[in-house]
């Protein structure tokens, strides 16, 4: 079994008109879970997200440190480089 969430709008007629097939369907479990939605921006500021292009040259360059530092022989396998990278990125 799969679980998916999804946000309907039941203040539409086609958000409305939409939950009444799902919940007509005999292979369909609907939650109603009652809470409010934040939008995208509140639940990125909320997590402290960063965008996804800071994020991926970040990325890159902690790879790059850690590459340099196993080249340089200060790490001393890949495992180690594995490790610290794991820890940079958490």
């Amino acid at each position: 079994m799969q679980t998916l969430t999804l946000t309907i709008n039941e203040q539409t007629k086609a958000g409305n008109s939409l939950l009444a097939f799902l919940k007509s369907l005999d292979f369909v479990s609907i939650h109603d879970t009652g809470e409010h939605i934040l939008s995208g921006k509140q639940a990125a500021s909320e997590c402290n997200a960063v965008p996804l292009d800071f994020f991926i040259s970040e990325l890159h360059r902690k790879v790059n440190i850690g590459l340099e530092q196993s080249e340089k022989g200060i790490v001393s396998s890949e495992e180690e480089v594995s490790k610290r990278l794991s820890k940079w990125l958490a």
